[in-house]
């Protein structure tokens, strides 16, 4: 081979009920002679990752490689943190992994998220094409939801029940469009909404859901729709070793650890 080479690495980890696309991680190395390279990405504890790498196929020849996989970090206890005006301090814990690692945590409020429940709901039975074999019919639920933005921006719209599923969905199909004052549609979106630039004005979201089964669409007759607003400015949230530096504002939480110790967080 030539004294540069390209490889192209794929992990991924086989979760339950979780797709390949949020378990998995792609990268292209660029490596020259005896050279050393390292990625990282998350992974989930008790779950099979799968490592596969190959030489790109613009290097050409035969190649030597040595891969090392190593696992640290440290895993919460909880995915989730509720605060409050009247609760404004939670408390966590976190455990170190097989090795020592620095635990340093950070976060921040980058979204603004919002719901509204719908304007109006219709289900109506579909056209002559939408009969299976069998003549069983297919019917739509129609929920049109009324919404504002106060000022240009992106926003993305979501109906959580129904985002990241596709052909395992329950459901036949979703179709989420978007229309302005005008009627003028303004953006489509299914499964996997993605965050659309709008401009200040009034907007009809109109959400489409298909079924054989009159009775599952009828209990999502009032699904709210949420639409996430990224803030203009991050909120910081601080952690803490303890509940009263917690109250206080003490020094932020800086701990190297060894594998195994579990530490709580404020």
């Amino acid at each position: 081979p030539g004294p540069i080479a390209f490889f192209f690495i794929h992990c991924l980890q086989n979760l339950p009920h979780i797709p390949f696309s949020k378990t998995e991680g792609k990268f292209v190395m660029r490596c020259t002679m005896a050279e050393s390279k390292k990625e990282t990405m998350r992974v989930e504890g008790n779950g099979t990752l799968e490592v596969t790498i190959a030489q790109f196929w613009s290097s050409l020849g035969s190649t030597d490689v040595e891969a090392e996989v190593y696992f640290f970090g440290v895993v919460p206890e909880t995915s989730s943190l509720f605060l409050s005006t009247v609760s404004p301090v939670a408390t966590t814990h976190v455990q170190s992994g097989p090795g020592p690692v620095l635990v340093k945590p950070s976060g921040a409020l980058k979204t603004c998220r919002s719901t509204v429940r719908p304007a109006s709901s219709a289900i109506r039975p579909g056209g002559e094409r939408d009969l299976y074999m069998d003549q069983k019919r297919v019917y739509e639920l129609i929920l049109d939801y009324n919404f504002k933005a106060e000022e240009d921006g992106n926003l993305t719209l979501q109906a959580w029940l129904l985002n990241d599923r596709l052909y395992e969905s329950i459901f036949e199909s979703q179709l989420l469009q978007v229309y302005d004052s005008n009627k003028k549609l303004v953006a489509a979106m299914d499964a996997w909404p993605t965050p659309t630039k709008f401009k200040k004005g009034d907007y009809v979201a109109r959400l489409q859901v298909r079924h054989d089964d009159v009775a599952l669409l009828e209990r999502l007759k009032h699904l709210p729709l949420g639409i996430d607003k990224p803030l203009a400015r991050e909120i910081p949230v601080k952690a803490y070793g303890s509940y009263s530096q917690a109250l206080t504002g003490g020094a932020d939480f800086v701990q190297s650890q060894p594998g195994g110790v579990r530490t709580a967080l404020f």
